[in-house]
Protein backbone atom coordinates (compact mmCIF):
# COMPACT_ATOMS: atom_id res chain seq x y z
CA UNK A 1 0.00 0.00 0.00
CA UNK A 2 1.19 3.54 -0.65
CA UNK A 3 2.62 5.30 1.92
CA UNK A 4 -0.17 8.31 0.95
CA UNK A 5 -2.98 6.35 2.17
CA UNK A 6 -1.42 4.99 5.25
CA UNK A 7 -3.12 6.71 8.59
CA UNK A 8 -0.91 7.15 11.99
CA UNK A 9 -3.81 5.39 13.68
CA UNK A 10 -4.54 2.18 12.19
CA UNK A 11 -2.58 -0.76 13.37
CA UNK A 12 -3.79 -3.05 10.56
CA UNK A 13 -1.34 -2.91 7.49
CA UNK A 14 -3.22 -2.75 4.39
CA UNK A 15 -6.06 -0.89 5.38
CA UNK A 16 -6.45 3.04 5.37
CA UNK A 17 -9.17 5.34 6.95
CA UNK A 18 -9.37 7.46 3.76
CA UNK A 19 -12.16 6.80 1.62
CA UNK A 20 -14.60 8.43 -0.51
CA UNK A 21 -18.47 9.16 -0.12
CA UNK A 22 -20.75 8.13 -2.59
CA UNK A 23 -24.48 9.68 -2.98
CA UNK A 24 -26.81 11.13 -5.45
CA UNK A 25 -25.59 14.52 -5.20
CA UNK A 26 -21.75 13.73 -4.20
CA UNK A 27 -18.43 13.97 -6.26
CA UNK A 28 -19.13 9.99 -6.76
CA UNK A 29 -23.18 10.00 -7.66
CA UNK A 30 -22.32 6.84 -10.10
CA UNK A 31 -19.82 4.53 -11.46
CA UNK A 32 -19.92 6.87 -14.52
CA UNK A 33 -18.16 9.21 -12.76
CA UNK A 34 -19.11 13.45 -12.98
CA UNK A 35 -17.19 16.42 -15.24
CA UNK A 36 -15.61 19.48 -13.74
CA UNK A 37 -18.22 21.66 -15.08
CA UNK A 38 -20.90 19.37 -13.05
CA UNK A 39 -19.65 20.88 -9.53
CA UNK A 40 -21.54 23.74 -9.58
CA UNK A 41 -21.13 24.63 -5.51
CA UNK A 42 -17.59 24.82 -6.88
CA UNK A 43 -14.56 22.33 -6.35
CA UNK A 44 -13.31 24.30 -3.24
CA UNK A 45 -16.92 24.12 -1.51
CA UNK A 46 -17.36 20.28 -2.36
CA UNK A 47 -15.86 17.27 -0.42
CA UNK A 48 -13.75 14.25 -2.52
CA UNK A 49 -12.37 12.32 -0.09
CA UNK A 50 -13.04 11.68 4.05
CA UNK A 51 -10.57 10.65 6.53
CA UNK A 52 -12.79 8.70 8.96
CA UNK A 53 -12.49 6.71 12.78
CA UNK A 54 -10.52 4.17 12.50
CA UNK A 55 -13.57 1.29 13.06
CA UNK A 56 -14.31 2.38 9.50
CA UNK A 57 -10.90 1.02 8.14
CA UNK A 58 -10.85 -0.98 4.92
CA UNK A 59 -8.73 -2.56 2.60
CA UNK A 60 -7.42 0.67 0.44
CA UNK A 61 -7.80 -1.47 -2.43
CA UNK A 62 -11.70 -2.33 -1.83
CA UNK A 63 -13.61 -0.76 -4.09
CA UNK A 64 -16.61 1.47 -3.59
CA UNK A 65 -16.84 4.14 -0.53
CA UNK A 66 -18.79 5.25 2.22
CA UNK A 67 -22.82 6.13 1.93
CA UNK A 68 -23.96 9.60 2.20
CA UNK A 69 -26.05 9.63 5.99
CA UNK A 70 -28.44 12.44 4.38
CA UNK A 71 -29.96 12.72 7.77
CA UNK A 72 -27.10 12.60 10.09
CA UNK A 73 -23.97 13.14 7.78
CA UNK A 74 -21.48 12.79 10.50
CA UNK A 75 -22.43 9.75 10.76
CA UNK A 76 -20.92 9.42 7.63
CA UNK A 77 -17.29 9.75 9.52
CA UNK A 78 -17.54 7.29 12.50
CA UNK A 79 -17.06 7.95 15.70
CA UNK A 80 -15.49 11.74 15.42
CA UNK A 81 -11.48 12.67 16.40
CA UNK A 82 -11.38 14.98 19.37
CA UNK A 83 -9.79 17.55 16.64
CA UNK A 84 -12.18 16.83 13.48
CA UNK A 85 -11.47 15.00 10.66
CA UNK A 86 -9.50 15.83 7.63
CA UNK A 87 -11.40 16.08 3.86
CA UNK A 88 -9.64 16.27 0.12
CA UNK A 89 -11.89 18.80 -1.32
CA UNK A 90 -12.46 18.47 -5.07
CA UNK A 91 -10.01 21.12 -5.15
CA UNK A 92 -6.80 19.32 -4.36
CA UNK A 93 -6.56 21.22 -0.74
CA UNK A 94 -6.72 19.45 2.81
CA UNK A 95 -9.09 20.46 5.56
CA UNK A 96 -9.45 19.44 9.17
CA UNK A 97 -13.20 19.96 9.59
CA UNK A 98 -14.19 20.31 13.37
CA UNK A 99 -16.52 22.03 15.92
CA UNK A 100 -19.48 24.42 13.91
CA UNK A 101 -18.39 22.76 10.41
CA UNK A 102 -19.56 19.66 11.83
CA UNK A 103 -23.41 20.34 12.14
CA UNK A 104 -25.73 18.56 10.33
CA UNK A 105 -26.51 21.73 7.17
CA UNK A 106 -23.08 22.85 6.73
CA UNK A 107 -21.70 18.94 6.41
CA UNK A 108 -24.01 17.97 4.16
CA UNK A 109 -23.31 21.44 2.00
CA UNK A 110 -19.82 20.08 1.63
CA UNK A 111 -20.70 16.88 0.63
CA UNK A 112 -23.31 18.01 -1.95
CA UNK A 113 -21.84 19.62 -5.72
CA UNK A 114 -24.43 21.27 -7.02
CA UNK A 115 -27.13 21.95 -4.06
CA UNK A 116 -26.06 25.91 -4.75
CA UNK A 117 -25.23 26.29 -0.75
CA UNK A 118 -22.85 28.96 0.56
CA UNK A 119 -19.82 27.84 2.52
CA UNK A 120 -18.44 30.20 5.07
CA UNK A 121 -15.72 29.73 7.41
CA UNK A 122 -13.76 27.10 5.49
Amino acid sequence: MPDVFASSSITKEGTTTFHIVEGKTTAFPTSQGVRLRDFLDGTSNTIFVVETSPMQADIWTKPGGLKLNQEAPVKTFGEPYYFGFLILLADGSVRTIQGDLLKAGTLKALFTRDGAEVIEGL
